[in-house]
Order: C-alpha cells, then sequence, then structure tokens
C-alpha cells in the first residue's frame, strides 16, 4: 500500500539523482553500517521512481538485497584517497547531474554545488572527548563544523541528538530533521521458531547457564567497566547460577576490557563479533539485556532485544531515556549499586520481567526501517521541489 502510494505520487515529482555515500557500510562501521544497509534496501523497496548513486570503494560485492534498477551497483570511486574527497567527488556529482548528495561520512568538498544532506547519528567525539583518541576528536569537530554548514539538512535519530547538535553548531544552522532509526523485521520473530537453534549458539560460546546480555563496541563509552563490576558484586551471591555474555568487536582501548573479562572467565563470556543470526539467537536466549552506554545517538541494541521479547535495563541518559522510558528499567550509568539491584530486581521478579517484555515489544513495534526510508525520501522530495523546509 505504501509502495503504491509513492510510485502514484512520484510520478508528479521530478525524478532525482541521488549520491548515498556509504563508506560505512562497506567498512562495516556499526551502527552506521547498519543505518545505510537498511536505508538502502527500504528505499528500494518503496521508491521505483528515483535513481540513486551508492559512491562504493573498489571491489565491493554488492548483496542482492539491496540491487535494483534504480540502484546503480557499479564502482563508482576510490573514496580513500584525499583527492577524491576535494577534486573528484565534485567532478563526479557534476558529471552524473546528481541531484542530491547524502552522506553519513561527513568528509565532503566545499565545491559540492548540488544539495547536500547529512545524517549525524553520533556525537559521542564532542560530548564524551575523554573516550576517543585525541586525533578523532579533533578531526570530527573540525569535519563536522565543515560539513554541517554546507548541508541543506541534517537528518539525526532522536530529539536528544537534535538538541546537542543545535547546541554544537554556531548560527546559522541549516534545518535539523528527526527521523529515528528501526529494527529489522527478523528480531520479531516468534520464540518457538528459533529455541533448536539458540541451544545450538549457546553450545557453540560456551554458556550453560542462563544470562545476561549485552551488545557494542568494546571501548571506554560502553561502560563495560561498570557493567562487569556490578555483575560480580551480584553474582558472589543473588546471580551465582548467571553468567554474563558480551558480544561486540575491539574498538579503542579494548585492551583493559577484554582483560577484565578475562579475569572473571568463569562468570564472563566475551563472544567477539557475531554474525546476524548468531546476533538475534543471543537475544532470543537471554534471560535479561543489559545496556550502561554513557551516550547514544539513538541506540539500536536496547530495541533489538526488546524486539526479541528480553527484558531491558538501560542507562538514564541521552537518547536511551528519550526512547526507553517506561518500557525499560533506567538507571545512572556511574553507579554500580544501581544497576547491580535493578538486574537483581528484575530476575527475581516473574511479573515484572512479563511487563517489561510487553512494553518492551510494543516500544519496538514504533521503530521501523521502512518508516525511516520513507521519512528519508520527504526530505529528499522537498530538496526535489526547491526547497529545504522539513
Amino acid at each position: 500500500m505504501l509502495q503504491s502510494s509513492l510510485s502514484e505520487t512520484g510520478k508528479r515529482d521530478q525524478i532525482m539523482r541521488i549520491a548515498i555515500d556509504i563508506k560505512a557500510l562497506c567498512l562495516n562501521r556499526g551502527g552506521t553500517a547498519v543505518y545505510l544497509r537498511n536505508l538502502l534496501i527500504q528505499l528500494r523497496k518503496i521508491d521505483q521512481i528515483n535513481n540513486y548513486f551508492p559512491i562504493t570503494p573498489p571491489g565491493i560485492t554488492w548483496d542482492e538485497e539491496i540491487r535494483s534498477r534504480n540502484i546503480v551497483s557499479k564502482i563508482m570511486c576510490r573514496i580513500t584517497e584525499l583527492g577524491w574527497t576535494r577534486w573528484g567527488l565534485p567532478v563526479f556529482l557534476n558529471n552524473q547531474k546528481i541531484d542530491l548528495y547524502h552522506t553519513s561520512s561527513m568528509v565532503v568538498s566545499a565545491a559540492i554545488s548540488c544539495a547536500l544532506i547529512t545524517t549525524v547519528l553520533d556525537l559521542t567525539p564532542v560530548l564524551f572527548s575523554e573516550t576517543h583518541d585525541w586525533k578523532w576528536v579533533w578531526y570530527f569537530r573540525q569535519i563536522l563544523n565543515k560539513n554541517c554548514a554546507t548541508s541543506t539538512v541534517i537528518i539525526v535519530p532522536s530529539e536528544n541528538t537534535r538538541a546537542d547538535l543545535f547546541e554544537f553548531l554556531k548560527p546559522p544552522r541549516p534545518p535539523i530533521k528527526v527521523i529515528p532509526l528501526g529494527i529489522d523485521d527478523r528480531f520479531f520473530l516468534p520464540g518457538e521458531y528459533v529455541i533448536k537453534r539458540i541451544e545450538k549458539v549457546k553450545n557453540r560460546f560456551g554458556i550453560a547457564r542462563p544470562y545476561i546480555f549485552s551488545v557494542g563496541t568494546l571501548e571506554p563509552r560502553k561502560n563495560y567497566d561498570l557493567l562487569i563490576d556490578a555483575f560480580q558484586d551480584a553474582h558472589e551471591r543473588e546471580l551465582k547460577d548467571y553468567n554474563l555474555v558480551i558480544c561486540g568487536a575491539a574498538g579503542w582501548k579494548y585492551k583493559p576490557i577484554l582483560s577484565k573479562m578475562r579475569k572473571y572467565h568463569d562468570s564472563v563470556i566475551y563472544t567477539g563479533s557475531v554474525d546476524d543470526e548468531e546476533l538475534r539467537l543471543l537475544y532470543r536466549g537471554a534471560a535479561l539485556f543489559v545496556y550502561p552506554s554513557l551516550y547514544e545517538g539513538f541506540g539500536l541494541p536496547p530495541l533489538e532485544a526488546m524486539a526479541s521479547g528480553c527484558p531491558v535495563i538501560a542507562s538514564d541518559t541521552s537518547s536511551l531515556k528519550e526512547m526507553l522510558q517506561g518500557s525499560s528499567v533506567l538507571f545512572s550509568p556511574t553507579n554500580r549499586e544501581h544497576l547491580k539491584t535493578a538486574m537483581i530486581q528484575v530476575l527475581q521478579d516473574d511479573d515484572m520481567q512479563k511487563k517489561l517484555i510487553k512494553n518492551g515489544l510494543n516500544c519496538a513495534g514504533k521503530y521501523r526501517w521502512e518508516n525511516t526510508a520513507y521519512e528519508t525520501l520527504q526530505v529528499y522530495k522537498s530538496i526535489s521541489r526547491g526547497g529545504s523546509r522539513i
């Protein structure tokens, strides 16, 4: 119904040539890669009118799920070369008669003449600079200012991120549009469908007990130190029959976190990176999901856990409080005792678990990728009509 409606109204609009920077997707950079992949898949489904030109590095094999008639899949550039960003990209956009360039990497030449949309998913390097390498913090601040100053519209995933960005940018500021991210439909699969496969993945990672689960890159801002300490406090008595399972790639300053997990190897299990199927099964098999992050521009993991029917405890900070209030137990990400108490309370109260699961499913159901793509397409269309009102 949505696709048909878009196709009919699209015929009355100008056909656009839209270039999308997918560097983060090609390099599999965390949440940004998830965002770009799902945005392209859903745009393919709902928009059969406009033409899309993803900017890709050499040697990328395109997933058939993304390919379509109006999404060009040939290699467009070598995005790792500084010369491309400064000189090659403006020439390419001009030669291809591109109407709009959408980027989330924020490395854009001032010489670009078409409309520019910038997606800013995260402001951690600005707000929590101590959790990042100083060189990246300096670079991020410079690029963010320059790129946003030349953008026609900026897209952010939450009201909290919008407020943070508004404070950071100097006037005049371009319009800032809030477009929430979404949850993959596969996280909502019925439990009966995956029981046998849950046991298989648990055996693979040596998970023999009920477990508390957490997902995210091993880096300081994810606040795993506090989670591990709070769990160990509870594991000594009330939660001695539970494991803590942590899943995610190694990031900046990961070694101290990894060392702490190894110290408690009898109770804390680190899976490393897992594939999409394993991730869904680990969510579904967990007794509780905990997300102790210090800051998130959006925060997909707790919503994915909710969609999987898992009760959630999360930090009462940034966008997490905005999205999860009323559907999870929130705690101060600096309060170890508060987290310990929350984990014990949820795991020892069946009625609370049922309530959190029910409210969590309702909350997660509000966030779908087709909505993200639809709202993004409306921004594209508003620019094609010669305006940037959003």
